[in-house]
């Protein structure tokens, strides 16, 4: 699928910051698009591991791949997808907001969403167990 207009404008924003200021300077955006503040508020050593695993990612790396994401778009190829497809969304998910996985989910033949209340974009380290059960009943 593809990001809307509005949706790909921060990637190429923390593309920009990340060639002027490297690393360190998206960090905190990146973090708090992640992850919603009353998790990072209850997990402030998840947060700062992440902190750190994304302060050592290579800057041109990481603008490469934020310019990647803004211009990606795999829309035309979704109706091909013939596997059995769940499309998993944290409810407060902020870099893939629900609405744009619903979308991707109505574009791909029986394709079943599920959203994770409470939690953002990395519902593997928030809510495992819920992912976990959320994968296992799709079967």
């Amino acid at each position: 699928a593809a990001f809307p207009e509005a949706a790909r404008v921060p990637f190429r924003a923390m593309a920009e910051r990340v060639a002027a200021g490297g690393m360190k300077a998206v960090l905190d955006t990146a973090i708090g698009r992640m992850f919603p503040p009353a998790f990072a508020e209850r997990h402030p050593d998840v947060i700062a591991a992440r902190k750190a695993a994304l302060g050592a990612v290579d800057p041109e790396c990481f603008r490469r791949a934020c310019l990647a994401l803004a211009s990606l778009d795999l829309t035309s190829q979704l109706r091909g997808i013939r596997n059995k497809t769940l499309v998993l969304c944290g409810a407060l998910d902020q870099t893939t907001p629900s609405a744009l996985a619903r979308e991707l989910a109505r574009k791909i033949p029986g394709a079943r969403y599920e959203e994770i209340a409470d939690s953002g974009h990395c519902p593997m380290l928030e809510q495992p167990d819920t992912l976990v059960a959320k994968i296992l009943a799709a079967g």
